[in-house]
């Protein structure tokens, strides 16, 4: 599901709307859950427009929707639209097609008349007039005939070769240079006793002799077997560069360069290794699970007396289809950090439908022996103390007199649940009779148990007493654009 900003075009609003109604509708969500729905997916100008409204169905709220968000073009800028949409260099015929088509069955345009108007927009000049020649009865037809074409046109234009290649250039290895000398002598044919003669022998030419040349010393006269040079010039090596030695001989040739890496595992706090009849087990806590889930396959290497069962569960989404049912449930011991509440009612589930080989959730976590809390990116868990005295807590205040916040424990006797009433509902509907408002009443007040109705019901003491002082001279902070200096009274406040 796309987020709704408010700046979407009419089509886009058509689009947006109908993927919400469909959500709804498959679902079976009441209107305050569609109202929730809609409410995560807008952002921007939309869900400023959302805040602080009510609506009493769906209808009034797709009436009022429609009314600030779908204003629709007129005529003669639709049609503007539809003309400049053109196929992109690297849009397929179907991505272009598509839409053009809805545009111009939006403007009310005749199969003829739009067929013309795809014709006019498409990349390829060979495929419309192709096309244009073809008779078709409707857009399915003008679709699979142009998707023909465009199939046969790519196999022949793979079928042909070029004849001629442009040659490319060949990157060789870099090769170090070598090191240049110093001084540069000059040629003296007279030298060297010894000098060979190649002859070069062109077609219709007389012979001609030239001098060859030494790759060592880059002169004229002799070759390298022959360099008066070769004795006295250092090696020089190819591998590092450096003179005096040679490639075999390199002593960085025997050095070995190796990375070493190490593994570094990171701990999750919500994943520990629990103990399942002395079996350990890798667990991973879920306070948001009602059920403790554990795999089939960790039930039997636990040796758990497991009893048949189809419970169903419930995941996101929808509230009447499961989202899987158990295969089973046993009831053992289950034991984290060394605390263990007592039995547990542990559902099996096959070993595909979750990857921590065990669930720990609130049958396990609310049990009344266990306490735990989160520090330093890590989760305590340990054996809850009951304390029947009052302790004083100090806490930190930047006012010149201290603070004290009083804390006292509730008794072991559970809060008194209140009775809701029918005035204690924000939305009820209207077509409900008395006799039917009555019922849901008693269904909500038997299996309330995931919400309170006050701070009372959770068991919150209410001893605390919050004082607030004002400081004489302090001034109100607001929002609202002011001048400079109201600005920098601002500044000097925060």
């Amino acid at each position: 599901m796309t987020s709704f900003t408010g700046d979407e075009s009419p089509l886009q609003v058509e689009d947006w709307l109908e993927e919400v109604k469909g959500m709804t509708t498959l679902n079976r969500w009441p209107f305050e859950y569609v109202l929730q729905y809609v409410r995560m997916h807008l952002t921007g100008p939309a869900k400023d427009w959302f805040t602080g409204r009510e609506f009493s169905d769906w209808g009034e709220l797709e009436r009022k929707f429609r009314l600030v968000f779908m204003h629709d073009a007129c005529a003669a800028d639709r049609e503007d639209e539809m003309r400049a949409r053109k196929q992109g260099s690297n849009e397929t015929l179907i991505s272009y097609m598509q839409p053009k088509l809805r545009m111009c069955r939006g403007i009310g345009h005749t199969f003829a008349v739009s067929k013309d108007y795809v014709l006019r927009g498409l990349r390829s000049k060979e495929m419309a007039l192709y096309a244009v020649g073809r008779t078709h009865a409707h857009e399915e037809d003008l679709l699979g005939d142009l998707l023909n074409w465009e199939r046969m046109s790519s196999l022949h234009a793979s079928a042909v070769v070029p004849k001629y290649f442009a040659p490319q250039n060949a990157r060789g290895a870099p090769v170090r240079p070598l090191p240049k000398k110093k001084t540069e002598e000059k040629v003296n044919p007279n030298k060297w006793k010894k000098f060979d003669k190649t002859v070069v022998e062109a077609s219709g030419s007389n012979r001609e002799a030239s001098f060859s040349s030494c790759w060592v010393c880059k002169k004229s006269g002799h070759l390298s077997h022959d360099c008066p040079d070769k004795a006295s010039r250092k090696p020089v090596c190819f591998g590092c560069g450096d003179e005096g030695h040679i490639r075999p001989n390199c002593p960085e040739r025997n050095q070995t360069n190796f990375a070493e890496v190490r593994t570094v595992t990171s701990s999750h706090p919500y994943k520990k290794v629990g103990l399942v009849n002395d079996k350990e087990v890798e667990v991973l806590l879920d306070t948001g699970s009602h059920y403790s889930l554990i795999k089939a396959t960790v039930a039997i290497r636990c040796g758990l007396n497991i009893r048949p069962s189809a419970r169903p569960l419930y995941g996101i989404g929808s509230t009447t289809v499961p989202s899987v049912s158990a295969i089973g449930e046993a009831e053992t011991n289950v034991v984290l950090d060394g605390v263990d509440p007592g039995k547990v009612l542990l559902l099996v589930v096959p070993d595909a439908v979750q990857a921590p080989e065990m669930i720990v959730g609130r049958s396990w976590l609310d049990s009344p022996s266990v306490a735990y809390h989160k520090a330093h990116g890590r989760l305590y868990i340990y054996n809850a103390e009951a304390r029947s005295d009052g302790m004083v807590v100090g806490v930190t205040s930047h006012a010149r007199e201290a603070d004290y916040l009083h804390v006292a424990e509730i008794g072991p006797d559970p809060p008194v649940r209140q009775e809701l009433e029918l005035s204690d509902f924000e939305f009820v509907s209207t077509e409900a009779t008395s006799e039917e408002r009555g019922d849901l009443l008693l269904l909500v007040n038997e299996y309330r148990s995931c919400f309170a109705k006050s701070l009372d019901e959770l068991g919150c003491t209410p001893l605390m007493r919050v004082d607030i002082q004002e400081v004489p001279g302090s001034l109100p902070v607001c929002a609202a654009r002011t001048r400079r200096h109201k600005r920098t009274v601002k500044r000097s406040i925060v």
